[in-house]
């Protein structure tokens, strides 16, 4: 298997519901001892892109941002919490599929499909999430039990905070020693 680069393109919350999701975040993980002090960064992931050549990168650029320029910002809405099962063992924050989310995230999809990049398989399959603790990065694997008992003690909780999408980044899939963005893309 040849090796591939890797992007996540995701746009990161402002406003109220960040400081929630920090302070969960942050409940979550000292409870639990998942990571070692540094938190993953809380993003909502709207498309993972992965590409052969590292050239097709100026390509990737280009495409995105004519995507983006097409685009007014927009809300969307997170409603409560949703869960990831084994091997991610993920909580997230639930964010409810906007037509304009679905507008945007279907189109980069396609469009990047047909320029030979590798993304999901439908863009139909997605459930747009904001993880608050997961397994990736994880300093250590949370037991069935603890992933079980933390989704419990959220998924009761009424959570319902708008938020509004202004800009895309392409992220590195890495954050330590720090976070790495390729680009931004604004929204018209």
């Amino acid at each position: 298997m040849e090796n591939l680069n890797t992007l996540y393109l995701v746009t990161v919350p402002q406003g109220p519901i960040i400081k929630i999701a920090q302070g969960i975040q942050t409940y979550l993980a000292d409870i639990y001892k998942i990571y070692d002090g540094n938190k993953p960064p809380l993003h909502m992931t709207i498309e993972v892109i992965k590409y052969k050549k590292k050239e097709a990168i100026n390509l990737l650029l280009a495409e995105l941002n004519e995507i983006c320029s097409q685009h007014s910002k927009f809300k969307v809405l997170a409603k409560g919490f949703s869960c990831f099962k084994s091997p991610y063992k993920s909580v997230n924050i639930h964010i409810e599929p906007s037509k304009e989310l679905l507008s945007l995230s279907n189109q980069i999809n396609k469009t990047l499909k047909s320029k030979g990049f590798l993304v999901r398989n439908s863009p139909d399959d997605w459930k747009f999430h904001i993880t608050l603790v997961s397994t990736t990065f994880a300093n250590r694997e949370w037991s069935e039990e603890e992933f079980q008992q933390a989704y419990n003690f959220l998924k009761n909780y009424d959570l319902e905070e708008e938020f509004e999408v202004e800009s895309l980044q392409l992220w590195y899939p890495w954050y330590k020693p720090k976070l790495e963005i390729a680009a931004e893309f604004k929204l018209k």
